[in-house]
């Protein structure tokens, strides 16, 4: 992430219960011989992560 001066590192954590429900789609790429792409699917994925809205919280600097 870049902002203004400053250059730093964003880090996204989503809850294993988010990802259980398609973990074998993530895996099948990986896991298949083929290299076979779903693109219905991966265009579904795309569109719904980009609608997806999120909480973010920013912690300025260390505070010790």
């Amino acid at each position: 992430m870049e902002l203004e001066h400053f250059t730093g590192t964003i880090t996204l954590c989503i809850p294993y219960s988010v990802i259980e429900p398609i973990k074998a789609k993530l895996y099948s790429g990986y896991q298949s011989d083929q290299l076979e792409l779903d693109q219905s699917w991966i265009t579904r994925f795309i569109t719904l992560l980009k609608s997806v809205e999120v909480d973010l919280t920013v912690n300025w600097g260390a505070g010790k």
